[in-house]
C-alpha cells in the first residue's frame, strides 16, 4: 500500500508514524520518506487492521494523508473543502501550515496594534495570541501521546 503524507514537519515525524503503525496487527515492512513524504506498508490479508483504520491514525497524529495511485493522488483530507489543488500545486500560504502562519502573524500585528489602542488590555490581548499559536503544537502532542508515541530525546 502507498500513501502521500502531508506534514512532517521533521525526521522525528518518521519515527512517530512509525512507532504508531507498528502497533497496529497485520502492518509491516512500514517504509516512510521524508523528503518525498511517501509511506509504504503491507498489510496482511487477514489482519484486523484495515486501510481506514491505517489512515485514521495518521489523520489522528495530526498529518494528512492520501492514497497513492501511481497517477494520481486523490487526498482523502480534502474531499470536502473547496479547495481541490493537489498538494504539489498548492503555494506555501495555501498550505495548512502556511494559512497558520499568516493567520497567527495577523492576530500578532492586531494584537500589537490594539496594545497601543488599549494599553491596559495589551497583555491580555497578546495572551490569547500566544494560546493560539500553541494550540496546533498542543494538540498534536495529545494526539502523539494517545497514540504511545511521546516526546523522544535525542542522545
Amino acid at each position: 500500500m502507498k500513501y502521500h503524507i502531508e506534514g512532517m514537519d521533521c525526521a522525528s515525524c518518521i519515527g512517530k508514524i512509525e512507532t504508531a503503525l507498528k502497533r497496529m496487527p497485520g502492518v509491516s515492512d512500514v517504509e516512510l520518506n521524508f523528503a518525498t513524504e511517501t509511506l509504504e506498508l503491507s498489510l496482511a490479508p487477514d489482519a484486523p487492521t484495515q486501510a481506514s483504520d491505517i489512515e485514521k491514525t495518521i489523520k489522528s497524529l495530526g498529518f494528512g494523508i492520501s492514497a497513492n495511485t501511481g497517477q494520481q493522488t486523490v487526498s482523502a483530507i480534502d474531499i470536502d473543502s473547496d479547495n481541490q489543488m493537489a498538494p504539489q500545486d498548492k503555494r506555501w500560504w495555501q498550505t495548512q501550515k502556511g494559512k497558520q502562519v499568516v493567520g497567527l502573524g495577523i492576530l500578532m500585528g492586531s494584537a500589537y496594534a490594539l496594545s497601543l489602542l488599549f494599553p491596559a488590555y495589551g497583555i491580555w490581548v497578546f495572551a490569547i495570541a500566544v494560546i493560539v499559536g500553541v494550540f496546533p503544537f498542543a494538540r498534536k502532542a495529545l494526539a502523539l501521546a494517545k497514540t504511545g508515541s511521546f516526546f523522544q530525546l535525542k542522545r
